[in-house]
């Protein structure tokens, strides 16, 4: 089948006629969504089977923060982001899809993307399938990644637990604040890596896919009360670097023994069989904020 084929100037393909081009549908900083509280056990039969979510209650005083954003008529979109940000989902309402980002603030920012289509105003280049399928339309930002990084491998490790969840990386730990929406957010922890990304300016990740970790941490640290929560993989951009970290998203908590806990922050059951590789595009072209019709 014939087809118009543009390349960069590295020789590389920047569209294909015969493929569907994916195009650039909303861009803007988050918004606060509401709050995910942790599932506390309610019972000692918890301890036996934790396996059953009748022995798990949501706690109100346990939560957290929850941003996002909201677009209407997507196929099938992925999304962008610049600052933290731990996908936690979608719901749909009608023809209306919002993203939910745990570990986010009002200053994530967000690029999503979806199957190209007809709209905008002015001139424009558009191409088709055979069947009639839009490829490309000249009027929206095309989907451009330049880079693909693989997170990297677990940190130090001493027994089951690992100091870290990527080889070079950081901890960070924060008590739980009154927030601006009115209610108090738990004492929360993430572990991250930062890996430089030389001149590329700003840059934003995506995450195809993602881990679950184990995490034990004390929440208070004149308290040597660990205790135990999962905390979710996810990857964001910045200026000149991409980063990998696993924060708490929707998760169960409960104590621990102090003794089986060897670090106030460690990791455990790190899957190591596969490695998530994250998706990277430049964001100084691209129009922010923006919704296209």
């Amino acid at each position: 089948m014939a087809g118009l084929i543009v390349r960069k100037e590295d020789g590389s393909i920047l569209f294909d006629t015969q493929k569907i081009t994916y195009g650039l549908v909303k861009s803007g900083y988050m918004e606060h969504q509401g709050m995910y509280p942790r599932f506390v056990c309610v019972s000692n039969a918890c301890k036996k089977d934790p396996s059953w979510g009748g022995n798990w209650e949501e706690r109100g005083n346990y939560n957290d923060q929850v941003f996002g954003f909201s677009v209407a008529n997507v196929t099938a979109p992925i999304v962008f982001i610049v600052g933290h940000g731990v996908f936690a989902g979608t719901s749909k309402a009608g023809n209306v899809t919002t993203f939910n980002y745990s570990d986010a603030s009002a200053g994530t920012k967000y690029y999503c993307f979806d199957l190209m289509k007809n709209g905008g105003a002015g001139p424009a280049l558009r191409t088709y399938k055979e069947d009639g399928t839009l490829t490309f339309n000249s009027r929206q930002s095309p989907l451009n990644i330049v880079a693909a990084v693989r997170a990297p491998d677990p940190g130090p490790r001493q027994g089951v637990w690992h100091a870290l969840v990527y080889t070079g990386g950081y901890n960070e730990r924060y008590n739980g604040t009154l927030t601006p929406y009115g209610r108090t957010s738990y004492a929360s922890v993430r572990s991250s890596v930062d890996i430089p990304l030389v001149g590329m300016g700003e840059v934003a990740a995506f995450l195809p896919w993602s881990r679950g970790v184990g995490c034990a941490f004390s929440t208070f640290t004149e308290f040597n009360i660990p205790v135990g929560v999962s905390v979710t993989e996810s990857c964001f951009g910045g200026n000149s670097k991409i980063t990998f970290s696993c924060a708490i998203s929707r998760t169960t908590m409960g104590d621990l023994s102090p003794t089986s806990v060897p670090m106030t922050i460690c990791f455990r059951d790190i899957p190591v069989d596969r490695f998530p590789t994250a998706l990277v595009i430049k964001t100084a072209n691209l129009p922010f904020p923006f919704t296209f019709n």
